[in-house]
């Protein structure tokens, strides 16, 4: 369950929030990493 394919699927599901999340948010849109 811990296996380095696994981590990576959970990596890319955290990017696709942040990604989600920063897209409706006008002031995140003005800001970068």
């Amino acid at each position: 369950m811990n296996s380095r394919q696994d981590k990576l699927e959970a990596f890319g599901r955290l990017l696709d929030i942040m990604d989600t999340l920063r897209a409706e948010c006008p002031w995140d849109q003005k800001q970068t990493f």
